[in-house]
């Protein structure tokens, strides 16, 4: 017995793992009380009445109820409360409940809200030579006139083209840059510069394809450069291929074990956070100075949740380099987490000064007023994360969950879509075979629905799946082991099984989470049917009858 109430263990229920039994005695309750958690989606999923506590999140899709439960009631924190004033109001409501309703009747389900280079000769030598001194010297505007001249009078010089690409790029027109870059390499293809510079330009130009090809070019000209090991490790990053990027950086570090950027990159690509703060450590050593290096061990002491050492760290290295808004934000970051609000939205704000188009400064700042409930001022934030890199995935899903918050389905559902691209959810995707389901026609298609997240969404995204049945010739449904009896009961119809490796025995596939962009884009799309699940049979017997001697006890 705690707090006064009686509490019930059974040896024969495991909880955690015993799906179908939990699912059975659920049934049997009248009520179940459950902050955010795989208890209360369970019952939720089985009709049963919920009563849920704690904040606000993005499943309420902008309504005062979550529309996926439809038995299910929130009790929630009003601004500035604390949530003993939330339990001490369910506890009252709790005690009405009792003493108005009869026995065996349920609570009142809440409804929804509806509302190296070539060599030039003669002058050409003379003028190039001058246009790269001055260049080097900081000269831009003057080397570029020289360039053109030059270019006027021999429009495949290479070295000219080179440097009229950098220039280009320098001053921002990266269209010209790649035109310019690419008939350099093309005048002269044994320039490994020339291939570096232009897979910078096409990574700006989002073409990751060419830019992967240009460095693959670097490589095979100057194999023992670093740099170019260095350069492609960042772009495989880039566009995922994280192996790739392992074994590009282990050949940097061969090659150079004392360089710090390899190591800072070995230390984002490490599989625990442990590894990687030892690999940022490593890379400290070697550049104690260095403001981007102690910014990037400072983010690695974030995730690990060593919020003071990271913060005094990022303090450090805010001091060491002041004009660095990569350290501001990251600072921001862990004065957030230490719940020093004001002081890191100023770090955030100071690194969008330094740095406007730096995504990630204004993708902090935004998360920060959108979890201190500064929607409108979040959603410009976003905005502003997108402007300066459209392809910023966490900024997208963080987005996404914003607007779905506020009831902007569409939007949301499109946004959310990115999840897969950050990194609390990329070791989740699936790259199968068969192609993805977009919301065509599939009558008389296999569609594979596969699992995502945890036990809890699941339940949750598989309020969708008896549409998508009708939807599909026939539905494969790839779950938690542990949900395979009760889900196959649920949806007699479908093929249920844990996940496999590499399924081939369906045409499309869609992950769980996907469905609702394509059945759920509005509320009036939520149906009202009470549940999804359906228990076994004869577990809720067995459980009704252990429950009632339970009652039986507590009245005698």
């Amino acid at each position: 017995e705690r707090f006064g109430v009686t509490i019930h263990r059974w040896a024969d229920l495991d909880l955690k793992d015993d799906f179908d039994g939990a699912a059975a005695l659920t049934a049997n309750l009248d009520l179940v009380i459950s902050p955010a958690m795989s208890a209360g989606e369970l019952a939720g999923a089985l009709g049963v009445p919920v009563w849920r506590f704690g904040a606000r999140d993005w499943t309420q899709l902008g309504t005062g109820a979550r529309p996926w439960f439809p038995t299910m009631r929130l009790f929630q924190p009003n601004p500035g409360e604390g949530l003993e004033v939330t339990l001490t109001r369910m506890a009252a409501e709790l005690r009405r409940t009792a003493s108005r309703r009869p026995p065996g009747q349920r609570p009142a389900a809440q409804q929804p809200d509806p509302a190296g280079t070539a060599k030039p000769d003669g002058d050409a030598d003379r003028q190039m030579a001058e246009a790269v001194a001055l260049y080097r010297t900081g000269a831009a505007e003057a080397a570029e006139v020289l360039v053109r001249q030059l270019l006027d009078r021999q429009p495949d010089h290479p070295v000219a083209l080179h440097l009229g690409g950098v220039l280009a790029k320098r001053r921002g027109s990266l269209e010209e840059a790649q035109v310019l870059l690419t008939r350099a390499s093309a005048a002269d293809p044994q320039n490994a510069s020339a291939h570096a510079a232009l897979c910078e330009v096409q990574q700006g130009l989002g073409q990751f394809d060419a830019a992967d090809r240009s460095s693959r070019a670097c490589i095979s000209l100057q194999p023992e450069t670093v740099g170019h090991w260095v350069n492609r490790t960042a772009l495989l990053r880039r566009i995922g291929q994280v192996e790739a990027a392992r074994s590009a950086v282990t050949h940097a570090l061969r090659l150079r074990p004392d360089l710090a950027p390899a190591h800072g990159h070995f230390a984002e690509l490490a599989t625990s956070p442990g590894d990687s703060v030892k690999a940022h450590q490593i890379a400290v050593s070697l550049t104690p100075a260095a403001a981007d290096v102690l910014s990037n061990l400072g983010s690695a002491l974030h995730k690990l949740l060593r919020f003071d050492e990271a913060a005094r760290l990022l303090e450090h290295a805010t001091r060491c380099d002041p004009g660095l808004a990569i350290a501001w934000t990251n600072r921001g970051n862990a004065l957030e987490a230490l719940g020093k609000v004001a002081e890191a939205e100023a770090c955030h704000r100071t690194a969008i000064d330094l740095a406007p188009s730096l995504a990630d400064a204004h993708g902090n700042l935004a998360y920060l007023l959108k979890q201190h409930g500064r929607q409108e001022e979040a959603l410009a934030a976003f905005d502003a994360a997108l402007e300066a890199d459209p392809k910023h995935a966490q900024a997208r899903y963080n987005r996404s969950l914003l607007l779905l918050e506020t009831g902007t389905l569409r939007s949301g559902w499109a946004d959310h879509e990115w999840r897969f691209a950050t990194p609390q959810f990329r070791d989740q995707r699936r790259r199968l075979t068969m192609r993805a389901w977009r919301g065509e026609n599939i009558a008389g298609r296999r569609l594979l629905v596969w699992r995502e997240q945890g036990v809890g969404d699941e339940l949750l995204f598989a309020s969708c799946y008896e549409e998508a049945m009708r939807r599909a010739g026939r539905l494969v449904i790839e779950c938690d082991r542990r949900l395979v009896p009760l889900f196959a009961r649920s949806f007699p119809a479908a093929d249920v099984r844990p996940e496999t490796a590499d399924p081939r025995d369906a045409d499309l596939h869609i992950a769980a989470g996907s469905l609702s962009r394509l059945l759920r884009a509005d509320l009036k799309r939520f149906p009202a049917r009470p549940s999804w699940l359906v228990p076994d049979p004869k577990l809720v017997e067995r459980w009704g009858e252990r429950l009632g001697g339970l009652a039986a006890g507590a009245q005698g």
